[in-house]
């Protein structure tokens, strides 16, 4: 066998030796897609509605302007985007959890456990995965798609806390914002007794004397970003509606126009508060209230 020979055949085995290599990893990476969730991508901006169903739950989102509403309540937007964005991160690490359909039950993804997540325009469906439990490590969950056996483990995704929320939570509970700089009087009415502050160009004063600039600093701090820690039921806001006020906060801007009446009722559960011109009633704790209006 001369020099050209086994030149030719060094160069064949050198050519075999790299197609076999290249092989593998193409296997590889088969094997690595196959046990890797692939999300359908798409851009959480054009969905219009989104929807979770388990069962007889369901919560439906609808776009509203630049805002949601959910089951006809506005929405807590922030929390709908983040809904979308896991829906749509298909960059979300992930890898096979299970195989059969006998594994879904202890994962929370049969069909009496699992919330199905959708995204859609209009009818067409964007995206949809069911969400099961959650996994381990934290702020891991496991999903598998509609109609596919394939369970996987969803880590460092925005899905894994989602499903567990209550469905008061997903209402915006922001009351009011108002800003301190722009509220000229205060009235506050507790029962019987109340009191009025009023700006002036010196400062703050209660009736015809000062008031304290700071206390009144803090008191109006308290409107910039005012939430609710719940909601009424429809049973319980129609009770609130008709009983008697026991505390009333109004902020006047300059010239007298209102900025805010808000009206609170004492129950066993908290306060129902109503702001006027909103038909939704909100809940309060009592020591809230104390600093709303003290």
């Amino acid at each position: 066998m001369n020099a050209r020979t086994l030149k030719r055949l060094g160069i064949a085995l050198a050519v075999l030796v790299v197609a076999w290599v290249a092989l593998g990893l193409a296997r590889r990476a088969s094997r690595d897609r196959e046990r890797r969730l692939a999300l359908v991508p798409f851009d959480p901006a054009v969905a219009d509605h989104a929807m979770l169903i388990r069962d007889a739950d369901s919560l439906r989102f609808v776009r509203v302007g630049a805002g949601w509403t959910v089951n006809g309540h506005r929405a807590n937007a922030g929390l709908v985007g983040d809904l979308l964005h896991g829906l749509a991160d298909t960059a979300a690490p992930s890898e096979l959890a299970a195989e059969n359909a006998s594994s879904h039950q202890p994962m929370g993804l049969d069909s009496g456990q699992a919330w199905r997540v959708s995204a859609l325009l209009g009818e067409r469906t964007l995206a949809a995965l069911l969400v099961g439990h959650r996994g381990d490590p934290y702020g891991s969950v496991y999903v598998r798609k509609p109609g596919e056996n394939a369970a996987y483990l969803l880590t460092q995704s925005q899905l894994a806390d989602l499903t567990e929320r209550a469905d008061d939570d997903w209402r915006d509970k922001a009351i009011a914002k108002v800003a301190p700089e722009s509220v000229w009087t205060v009235e506050v009415q507790r029962g019987k007794r109340g009191y009025t502050l009023t700006r002036g160009s010196s400062g703050w004063s209660l009736g015809h004397g000062g008031a304290d600039s700071a206390a009144v600093a803090g008191l109006l701090a308290r409107f910039r970003d005012l939430e609710a820690v719940g909601f009424a039921t429809p049973a319980q806001a129609d009770s609130a509606r008709r009983a008697r006020t026991s505390r009333e906060v109004t902020l006047e801007a300059k010239g007298g126009r209102a900025l805010l009446v808000l009206r609170m009722d004492s129950t066993t559960a908290g306060y129902w508060t109503r702001p006027e011109g909103d038909s939704t009633t909100y809940r309060l704790d009592g020591w809230t209230v104390d600093q709303l209006a003290p």
